[in-house]
Order: C-alpha cells, then sequence, then structure tokens
C-alpha cells in the first residue's frame, strides 16, 4: 500500500486507504481475508519529515483449533513511522532498521510504501491456536463428534498402553 507524497504541502494529510489483502505477503495457511485492509489516519509533512499515524484493520477467518468451527476476527493495529528525509548516504553499518520505526527517505522519493509495515501488524495478531471460546471442549478423540454441542459415549482410556513398559520398570525397582 503506497502513500503518494510528491505533490504534499507541509501540514496535516488525511490519508484513507483500501487494500486487497492478496496483494501483501500474508500467511495462506489456516487463514483467509474476508474485507479489505482499511488503513486510515494522518500524514504530517514538514520540510526534511514525513510522519504516518495510522489505524488498520482487516477480518480474518479461522477454524478453531480444538472443535474446526469457522471464527471470524477483527484485526487491527496502529502504525506510527518517522520518515526523514535526507540526502546524506547512509552506511549498512549505522544501526538505523526498519523495526525502529524511523526510516531514511531520499529527496527524490514520490512515495511511501506501507506494506511490510501492515504485514508486521496482521502476522503479529494471527492467533497461534485460534479458539471459538475460551471453554470450547473440542472434538472428542474416538468418534469425532463435537462436544460443545453434543455429548457421546465414549470410554477414553485412562491407562495409555504405551506407557506399560515404564510402569513395569516402576515396579521392579
Amino acid at each position: 500500500m503506497h502513500i503518494s507524497i510528491e505533490d504534499l504541502d507541509d501540514g496535516v494529510h488525511d490519508i484513507n486507504l483500501d487494500g486487497d489483502p492478496d496483494s501483501l505477503d500474508l500467511p495462506r495457511e489456516n487463514v483467509s481475508f474476508s474485507t479489505p485492509v482499511k488503513v486510515e489516519g494522518r500524514l504530517t509533512v514538514s520540510e526534511n519529515n514525513v510522519i504516518v499515524q495510522v489505524r488498520m484493520a482487516t477480518d480474518a477467518d479461522f477454524e478453531c483449533s480444538r472443535c474446526l468451527k469457522p471464527i471470524k476476527e477483527h484485526i487491527s493495529g496502529d502504525i506510527a513511522v518517522l520518515y526523514e528525509r535526507t540526502d546524506r548516504v547512509i552506511p549498512e553499518t549505522e544501526d538505523l532498521t526498519a523495526a525502529d520505526d524511523i526510516e531514511v527517505l531520499d529527496y527524490h522519493t514520490k512515495a511511501i510504501d506501507l506494506s511490510h509495515r501492515i504485514e508486521e501488524v496482521i502476522q503479529l495478531s494471527i492467533p497461534l491456536n485460534p479458539m471459538c471460546s475460551e471453554d470450547c471442549k473440542g472434538l472428542c478423540s474416538i468418534c469425532g463428534i463435537n462436544l460443545n454441542e453434543k455429548t457421546c459415549d465414549c470410554k477414553l482410556e485412562k491407562d495409555d498402553p504405551r506407557w506399560h513398559v515404564l510402569k513395569a520398570l516402576l515396579k521392579e525397582e
């Protein structure tokens, strides 16, 4: 998602962008995005600086990691970056990275790309184990029924046969 800064006068400018989640480098395994990525905020331009303060939001679709029920979750986050315009060359060894929320722009830069920052916010917001609720009972490991909706008569063995050899060793001592 690019913001054109080429013809902006000094001052505060509103930003309202909609972007296609498919155009971003986002994880596709176990998640899909059902709405465009919305970016709203402001851009403050001065002689040597451009300050971007925006809030991004989208909706993601998951499956509950316990019962496989579809889940829709709203993902949002704030992005604040200072872009410093300069004509000096920044040495590779200088410790100024994109993670510092300060970036150096050449005076001839015509647009700012927020894509990598939006991708970072979304990736950090995706849950590792999405759940439909904290008290989700999941699926029965024997018959596969959703235990949130029905109960089953399956008997779970409390004594796992894989541990019998170790129990025998303990009894010998």
